[in-house]
């Protein structure tokens, strides 16, 4: 399938409908607005993708396990707005669960303008590797920008557990955020 100019500007998303499966492009500029608990699961399937949170969103009772994963981290940018999500629980399987957060894994990300209030999970107190890396806002940053973002809820793990960040946060930036939590 090719895409002339006259198709397409650079802001827009395109989606093709091909035999058996539809095809969507956006720009690495095209902005997700998130206006829905929908929304907000659905970056990941978007890892890439450039998000902006339009409303503050209630995830109680949401099943939520956190974006992005070591081997698929989240690499895009979230802007939250001066929004919030509130009532976030990360659900923990049991089996060994570490870099887990609202977002588990972010490499050369940018989260910023984002509260979280009330997030709670809890990992466990076992000795080995289970709940290892456990954050607030993320599990492990890798190479990523947070700025003027805040958490407050409880967070209980084994070890490299924080408030805002986990750990494995080499080459992390973090301005202007501030932690109120257990």
């Amino acid at each position: 399938v090719e895409i002339s100019a006259a198709e397409s500007s650079v802001n827009d998303i395109v989606t093709f409908t091909t035999t058996g499966f539809d095809i969507t492009i956006a720009t690495s500029d095209y902005v997700y607005e998130i206006n829905s608990v929908e929304d907000f699961l659905e970056i990941n399937n978007k890892l890439f993708g450039n998000f902006r949170l339009m409303k503050d969103l209630d995830m109680a009772g949401v099943e939520f396990k956190g974006i992005g994963s070591v081997d698929t981290p989240f690499t895009g940018r979230f802007d939250g707005n001066g929004k919030s999500l509130l009532n976030v629980r990360v659900t923990i399987d049991g089996k060994i669960e570490n870099k887990k957060g609202l977002f588990n894994v972010t490499k050369k990300a940018t989260i910023q303008n984002l509260g979280v209030a009330g997030i709670a999970f809890v990992g466990s107190m076992d000795s080995g590797d289970n709940s290892v890396d456990l954050g607030g806002l993320v599990g492990a940053a890798r190479e990523t920008t947070i700025e003027q973002c805040y958490v407050t809820g409880y967070i209980l793990g084994r070890d490299h557990v924080g408030g805002l960040v986990g750990g494995d946060n080499n080459g992390t930036t973090i301005n202007n955020c501030y932690v109120d939590a257990i």
